[in-house]
């Protein structure tokens, strides 16, 4: 027995949904005002992780937000979950980059 509500498969569950499909195509075509980023008092740190692959996604956001605001990429132990891979280092790493805590 086959259950009608279910999709026969991943792809058959977002047919006719275009607002997924416009979602997903729409940072392609965002444009990004830099100006309020490099006034704000908030210090903005590029980051990625060591061990991320610099042909993802990850990594090209990260180089370029930090083309874009001026600032260098910083780097941190593992990949994109490093936090939970290296949590020692990466702990030193943030510390290292922010500051003690107080």
């Amino acid at each position: 027995m086959v259950d009608s509500a279910r999709p026969a498969s991943a792809g058959d569950a977002f047919k006719g949904r275009s607002e997924l499909a416009a979602g997903v195509a729409g940072p392609k075509g965002d444009h990004l005002d830099v100006a309020p980023l490099r006034r704000s008092p908030v210090r903005i740190v590029p980051a990625c992780g060591r061990a991320t692959p610099r042909q993802v996604f990850d990594y090209k956001a990260a180089q370029e937000l930090a083309a874009l605001c001026g600032e260098p990429v910083v780097e941190f132990p593992g990949g994109h979950n490093g936090n939970l891979t290296h949590p020692t280092a990466y702990a030193a790493r943030v510390c290292e980059i922010f500051g003690e805590p107080e």
